[in-house]
């Protein structure tokens, strides 16, 4: 009976440690596709390897440890340093400064792979994009391959905490994969020995979708130069103007600042032109931003003989005890926001809103919807594939061609246009549709509408 009860307790005391994870879920390990290129001496932030993890249920979880292996001929006489991150900023593999570093990698020899552990990398629902990149020695004497893949998940005590000897990607509450990852692409460590290669440079404020708010703006970046030089310049470029000198900060660029000013409401796309003492110059992807830049609080001038409610102003922006939004009107009348993408146009938050009392809100006339801000987004309606420019008063017009919405709202234009339900399309009018880009002036139609006063009073005045 003794031995019964000890067996019964060692078996419970090794499924208490065992973790409460179905057969069934799985970790899901996905390629991306890490492009083949030549890398030179003294690179770093060379993309070898990028994947997608999640696991098949869904569930939240956490990055613990995981493994890598070169299946080419390049060793650690070549692969200086490997470096894990995971994506942040704009999608995609940006490393210094952008992505999250998660750390170096060690190198194993008994093992031939590079691991990583001691992390706690949350993994979302909808999964963690991975990468891995190299950095080179300043000295490479031969022509080598990098193929890296995700080995198959070896657990040797089978308790799902890594070891070193284990493989593949262990999460806190599962590990993978259960087949091997190998990014589809080759990469060449190659001996050359000239410095051909200009600086990486990146701007890390602000970030790829930001909104700015305000006028003036500090852009910030940095720069490290490849192949071993130091980085001489930086220049940065909005919307494809002339580039434009920027402060270092840290030695050689290291870290760097722009002052941007005199900045009108509208979609920018920044980039930046770097280059070293040996005259190699690289380009970097651009960003592009939006900038919204809240209207300033007008009291508009009152209807002649209308007087505002007691502890109200014309211009407020009231709700009574439902959560619908109102503009009180100079006309004494106020205009409903049919939705939060509308109000999202003329204010960056809710802070201004005023509580006012139901039967208050009552004895105020309703005369309308609010329509969006001029300039700020483009429009269209799911049964028209029409994109139109939204211009005073609620004015539509077609922006006839994609070149033309490029040059109006930048190469991310796409981003710019929100769907308008079809019920709201009534509130519009269609004008005159944009047959160049030099017919709509994005920030002077946004600028002309100070308030959503001065919009409606613009239906009375010719459309521009």
């Amino acid at each position: 009976m003794k031995k019964i009860i000890f067996f019964l307790l060692t078996f419970g005391l090794i499924w208490s440690n065992a973790r409460p994870v179905s057969a069934a879920v799985s970790l899901v390990a996905t390629d991306n596709g890490a492009p083949g290129v030549n890398i030179y001496r003294s690179e770093f932030d060379q993309l070898v390897l990028d994947i997608n993890i999640s696991r098949s249920d869904s569930i939240a979880d956490t990055l613990q440890a995981l493994t890598i292996r070169n299946t080419g001929s390049a060793g650690i006489s070549t692969i200086y340093k490997l470096t894990f991150w995971a994506d942040a900023g704009q999608a995609g593999f940006q490393g210094m400064e952008v992505d999250t570093k998660l750390g170096e990698a060690v190198w194993n020899d008994t093992n031939n792979y590079w691991y990583l552990s001691g992390l706690s990398q949350a993994v979302p629902t909808t999964g963690l994009r991975l990468f891995a990149s190299i950095e080179t020695p300043t000295s490479i004497s031969a022509n080598t391959l990098v193929q890296m893949e995700i080995p198959t998940l070896l657990d040797s005590n089978a308790n799902g905490q890594f070891e070193v000897g284990d493989q593949g990607i262990f999460l806190a509450g599962i590990a993978g994969p259960a087949a091997v990852v190998t990014n589809n692409y080759i990469q060449t460590i190659n001996s050359y020995p000239q410095d051909i290669v200009g600086p990486k440079t990146v701007i890390t404020d602000p970030l790829a979708g930001a909104t700015i708010t305000s006028s003036s703006y500090t852009i910030r970046g940095a720069s490290r130069d490849q192949a071993g030089s130091s980085t001489m310049s930086v220049k940065i470029s909005i919307n494809d103007g002339a580039w434009q000198e920027v402060t270092p900060i840290g030695s050689n660029y290291l870290t760097w600042e722009y002052a941007w000013a005199n900045i009108a409401n509208g979609t920018y796309n920044i980039k930046t032109e770097s280059e070293d003492w040996l005259s190699n110059k690289a380009t970097s992807s651009s960003v592009a931003v939006t900038v919204n830049i809240p209207a300033a609080i007008v009291t508009p001038t009152p209807v002649t003989g209308i007087q505002p409610i007691d502890n109200l102003q014309f211009g407020d922006l009231i709700k009574a005890s439902q959560a619908t939004i109102y503009y009180y009107g100079s006309n004494g009348k106020r205009y409903v926001f049919p939705n939060e993408k509308t109000y999202m146009t003329w204010y960056s938050d809710f802070s201004g809103v005023k509580t006012i009392s139901d039967s208050e809100l009552a004895s105020i006339s309703l005369i309308g919807n609010v329509t969006y801000k001029p300039g700020v987004k483009m429009v269209k309606i799911t049964t028209d594939p029409k994109v139109y420019a939204v211009s005073a008063g609620g004015t539509l017009r077609w922006v006839q061609t994609e070149a033309i919405a490029s040059a109006l709202y930048g190469a991310n234009w796409s981003a710019m246009v929100e769907d308008v339900p079809d019920s709201f399309f009534v509130n519009y009018i269609v004008g005159t549709a944009i047959e160049s880009a030099a017919a709509f002036n994005v920030a002077e139609v946004t600028a002309a509408a100070k308030d959503i006063n001065t919009d409606k009073e613009s239906l009375a005045r010719p459309t521009p």
